[in-house]
């Protein structure tokens, strides 16, 4: 866990197998959204192993704007204080992850001209580390913003 930081529960079931045994012992918890980062905290912390299979792949996309992804990573961030996996390592992990992203993943001017692609993924960048910081921190917000900044209708 200490490696992966805020990775460690990152687990897609939008392509997900599960073994007999570990659905029929773990089952998914009851959450209102992001039951994959649920469901990985219950199968790592019970002593059960994630394995990724590069081979099994699946196309599956969205078009967020920075509005939407900003109220994405708000819900992402209410789900990691609620379920308790925020933490020192976690909270290292994505300040490397962002120190990376915006000086060495957006390029620095020698990329063929593609300066308005970096201003987007920027903006993307952005948004989804706001909404992370601010979903952690949901507990200091008024009740009227928490409603506007949740994608999923956390707060209603």
């Amino acid at each position: 866990k200490r490696e992966l930081g805020h990775r460690c529960y990152h687990f897609s079931t939008v392509n997900a197998a599960l073994r007999r045994k570990v659905w029929e012992r773990e089952k998914f918890p009851e959450v209102q959204v992001f039951e994959d980062v649920a469901i990985a905290q219950r199968l790592i912390e019970g002593g059960w192993k994630i394995a990724y299979e590069p081979r099994a792949a699946v196309f599956h996309s969205h078009n967020h704007t920075p509005d939407d992804l900003l109220k994405r990573y708000f819900d992402i961030g209410v789900t990691w204080r609620r379920l308790g996996i925020w933490d020192h390592d976690f909270r290292a992990s994505l300040a490397r992850d962002a120190w990376h992203l915006v000086f060495k993943g957006n390029g620095n001017g020698r990329n063929g001209g593609r300066k308005t692609h970096e201003r987007g993924s920027l903006r993307l960048t952005a948004a989804k580390f706001a909404g992370v910081a601010l979903g952690l921190n949901e507990r200091l917000l008024p009740l009227r913003v928490k409603k506007r900044l949740s994608a999923f209708q956390l707060f209603d």
